[in-house]
């Protein structure tokens, strides 16, 4: 856990999504927008959201 209260890999995930989004708006190439959708996708099935979707995750 960081000091966000945030797990520090999904925060990690979470740098790697805004690098990857920034690298596709300056070269919108398929392969920059394969590697965002790439890490989109594994940011976006962190058990973090399946916690806050059943409600298990409790701040």
């Amino acid at each position: 856990m960081s000091d966000t209260g945030f797990p520090a890999d999904l925060l990690e995930l979470q740098r790697r999504w805004y690098t990857a989004e920034a690298d596709w708006a300056a070269d919108p190439t398929e392969e920059k927008r394969s590697a965002f959708a790439a890490v989109d996708a594994e940011l976006y099935s962190h058990s973090y959201w399946a916690e806050v979707e059943t409600g298990t995750r409790l701040r």
